[in-house]
């Protein structure tokens, strides 16, 4: 037993300093805003003005030039099940709030359908979706209006075997041209008329999508393979002639797998934005969710159009970025472009702003424009001038704004009635505001390595106590230390509580099983199923192998591993511990048993909640989950056998704890012969 003991606590230690070294990897937000602002600042200036960029930068007046308007919707999904006002509302957007706004380009970043059945759990591909997702934009005619760039998410690739396309590639605009990573180059109107334009920007399209794209819950990281990352770096050297650079597509950065030295970040931190999906706004948690990354990439992810119904409006002024996220149907819609919101300065942007002879405001509606008014700080409130389409400029002296923080606000109307007010603060120096801190960290975590962090602490948490008592328990038994010593101060509750842990470390035949569990999650297979229709598929802990091909891993350990260990393990040896200490309380001290149904009350609704579980797993994946999966029907097995042994404990598997355990009376502990007389006559009966 001692060499079982070793060889646990070899390999948990290793454990710990692997996640341990993953603890440096998982948070990499950094909290202080100057540090965060030093490093934008620096990597961003650096980076736009090396290596050949066109970093011309146009200065700012009141002419309507110059000007690039673009739009990003995300995360629809146009559903035959759940909520037909999405289908209506994706109409409207591509009907009205296009023709209000006429982008250049409008840029949809993937999760265009849901693939769902109507229990929502089941996944598969619908073409009546797709149908509607394309004739909706044919319908309009939006093709002819804008270019529209989209990008396939999660849920555009449920089910999709390695060698196909999906229906991705048969209904959407850019599948139906090329299935991966695309680059295209457009000018602002203004430059049309030219032949050899001085003005363009590019838009690189990031196609993270699995292949084969497993049905959920094995869909919800992204990954760049090695030659799509290569493909990127090519569109990244023709990206740096542009005035300009947009990376999109449906994932986070931090919800990107890669190998170490392909940092997607970094082959990103020359652009402008990176704009995503994806995280919808985490349950409510995080209504905007913006960062800037140590690379010095600004990733700007935007809530959905789904039940948030909220879409980007983004333009290019004289080479300046700018965006605001706006709600569907409310006008009008004000982006001012012109001193820009202190939270995304950037010294080459400053530069020109500061030199600049006007303010510039964009404002959208249906509706004839009445008024448009600015109004700075507790100064008076100036009316705009029309300059031509959306534009509304007011002449100004930036030189006054030079130090400290202002406010802009800025009130729209239109002839229908309908008023828009909106404010936010810009500075000309070191002055600077901070991310939302939820959203910067749902951007900036490595959500890759975070999961193997929790599985690997949960297991941890797990088994390092019940091998920590098992050593402790030898200690004490060679009177090392004192068990007096061990239980003074924590009160008899907390005495109890240890007590029972401790005697369950004991009993070899509960301690075994208990510490190899956590092993076997760790080495799997956890099941054996069809990850996708027609070909079956084996999920462990460290990644899946389906059609010969193996996807790397990161939620199953969230979604398994942690919940198996949280909800189910966890709870277990607590639930254990409690009903092994009655039964050496009984054996042992002669106590009376009082309640022993209560006390099978908590194992019987932990047994219920994990057949809830596997209920749920089932349904996504395929009933077969149920008889090939280990975590689903194994552990149910698992739990009833160690249930059962420790039920039938006998005074014999309680030797090795009694003799620690000696009952305290009066505030001492009595010896044992005095105590339990007939200890040793059924001892040698039973040797015998």
């Amino acid at each position: 037993m001692s060499k079982i003991v070793t060889v646990f606590i070899i390999v948990y230690i290793v454990s710990v300093a692997i996640f341990l070294g993953k603890v440096k990897d998982v948070i990499t937000v950094s909290i202080a805003n100057d540090g965060v602002k030093a490093l934008y600042n620096k990597s961003y200036f650096n980076g736009k003005t090396t290596e050949g960029r066109n970093t011309k930068m146009l200065p700012i007046g009141e002419n309507y030039a110059h000007i690039l308007i673009f739009l990003q919707i995300s995360d629809i999904h146009l559903s035959m099940f759940q909520d037909p006002g999405r289908i209506l509302a994706f109409r409207e957007f591509c009907n009205t709030t296009i023709d209000t706004i006429k982008p250049v380009v409008v840029i949809a970043s993937g999760d265009l359908t849901d693939g769902k059945y109507e229990d929502g759990m089941r996944t598969k591909e619908f073409e009546e979706e797709w149908i509607i997702y394309n004739q909706t934009l044919h319908e309009n005619g939006v093709l002819n209006k804008t270019l529209w760039l989209d990008m396939k998410g999660n849920h555009d690739n449920f089910n999709v075997h390695k060698h196909e396309s999906g229906l991705y590639g048969k209904y959407s605009v850019q599948g139906q041209r090329q299935n991966g990573s695309y680059l295209h180059t457009v000018v602002p109107y203004s430059e049309k008329k030219w032949s050899n334009p001085s003005e363009k920007y590019s838009f690189i399209a990031v196609n993270a999508g699995l292949r084969p794209g497993p049905k959920a819950p094995w869909n919800f990281y992204g990954k760049v393979s090695e030659q799509e990352f290569v493909r990127l770096e090519e569109f990244e050297k023709i990206g740096r002639a542009s005035n300009g650079t947009i990376w999109f597509g449906h994932y986070p950065t931090s919800f990107i797998i890669t190998k170490t030295n392909q940092n997607i970040r970094n082959l990103m931190s020359q652009a402008a934005a990176y704009l995503c999906g994806h995280l919808h706004t985490a349950y409510g948690m995080a209504e905007h969710m913006y960062t800037v990354q140590h690379s010095g990439l600004l990733e700007l992810e935007l809530a959905d159009f789904k039940i948030s119904r909220r879409f980007r409006v983004c333009v290019f002024d004289h080479g300046v970025f700018t965006f605001t996220d706006v709600e569907h149907n409310v006008w009008p819609i004000i982006l001012v472009t012109n001193p820009k919101n202190v939270l995304f300065n950037n010294p080459a942007d400053l530069d020109v702003a500061k030199k600049s002879t006007h303010i510039r405001i964009l404002v959208f509606s249906p509706a004839k424009i009445q008024s448009v008014t600015v109004q700075i700080d507790d100064g008076e409130r100036s009316e705009c001038r029309h300059i031509n389409g959306p534009l509304y400029v007011l002449k100004w002296n930036p030189s006054i704004y030079l130090e400290g923080m202002h406010e802009i606000t800025i009130s729209a109307s239109d002839e229908t009635g309908r008023k828009f007010v909106t404010s936010h603060f810009f500075a000309f120096d070191d002055s600077s505001m901070s991310f939302s801190f939820l959203g910067r960290l749902a951007l900036m975590i490595n959500a890759v390595s975070l999961p193997y962090g929790l599985y690997f602490a949960a297991s941890i948490a797990t088994v390092l106590p019940l091998i920590g008592l098992r050593i402790l328990h030898k200690l004490v038994k060679c009177h090392y230390i004192s068990l007096r010593g061990i239980t003074s101060g924590l009160g008899e509750c907390g005495t109890a509580i240890l007590r029972g842990f401790w005697v369950t470390a004991t009993v070899n035949k509960l301690f075994i099983p208990l510490v190899i569990l956590p092993m076997y999650l760790t080495l799997g297979p956890w099941s054996f199923d069809y990850l996708l229709d027609g070909s079956r598929g084996v999920a462990f802990a460290w990644g899946t192998f389906v059609e010969e091909t193996f996807l790397p891993a990161a939620f199953s350990y969230v979604f398994d591993g942690c919940v198996q260990i949280f909800w189910f393990h966890i709870p277990f040896v607590c639930i254990l511990s409690v009903c092994v200490d009655k039964r050496f309380r009984l054996l042992c001290w002669k106590e009376p048993n009082l309640s022993p149904f209560w006390n099978n009350v908590p194992l019987i609704i932990l047994v219920v909640g994990q057949v809830l579980i596997a209920s749920a797993v089932a349904t996504c994946t395929g009933q077969h989950i149920l008889f090939l999966g280990y975590l689903q029907k194994y552990s149910l097995v698992y739990g009833a056998l160690l249930w059962f042994f420790s039920a039938r404990l006998q005074r014999i598997h309680f030797r090795d704890a009694e003799a620690v355990w000696i009952s305290p009376c009066r505030g001492r502990f009595i010896p044992q012969d005095q105590l339990f007389p007939s200890y040793s006559q059924e001892t040698n009966d039973h040797e015998s």
